[in-house]
């Protein structure tokens, strides 16, 4: 879905620890032109340094293509509900369940996703929740406005392996 991003890319989730492919293609999509939106909690009850490095590594990514136009723009929201959810959403599709986007969720456990065709009713209704979401949380600005120990990250990342 990252891949197939033209315009929009929404990423919602609770764990986000991405191996470098996924990190890279979402990169790839900011090249592209795509408006790439996360949403995190503040403050996760599981992980959370490693959430926050991995949104600052986002932030930290050049806007700017080699040619020189401008490409894609990032945002990142933190929200201060402990958000458990699970979505990735491009202007076709919207894919939910439970995998978080990190090494344990695809490699070593049993989850389950469902991807829903952006014309159906029920992902307007999904796609309507997000948005609220978005409007109840805070906007990072820059990488200054993302706290976290690098240490308990790296333990961390070692820990979902």
């Amino acid at each position: 879905m990252i891949d197939e991003a033209e315009r929009e890319l929404v990423i919602v989730m609770a764990y986000f620890a991405p191996e470098r492919d996924i990190l890279a293609a979402i990169r790839h999509a900011l090249k592209r032109g795509v408006k790439v939106r996360i949403l995190i909690s503040r403050s996760a009850n599981y992980n959370n340094d490693t959430n926050m490095l991995t949104v600052s590594k986002l932030l930290g990514y050049r806007h700017v293509c080699s040619d020189g136009k401008t490409a894609g723009k990032l945002s990142v929201f933190l929200t201060d509900y402990m958000l458990h959810a699970k979505l990735i959403m491009n202007e076709k599709r919207v894919l939910m369940g439970s995998c978080n986007i990190n090494h344990k969720s695809f490699n070593r456990l049993g989850e389950l996703c469902i991807a829903v065709d952006n014309d159906s009713p029920f992902a307007c209704q999904v796609r309507a929740s997000v948005e609220e979401l978005f409007r109840s949380s805070a906007q990072a600005e820059n990488r200054r406005d993302i706290r976290f120990n690098p240490f308990m990250a790296a333990i961390e990342m070692t820990i979902m392996r």
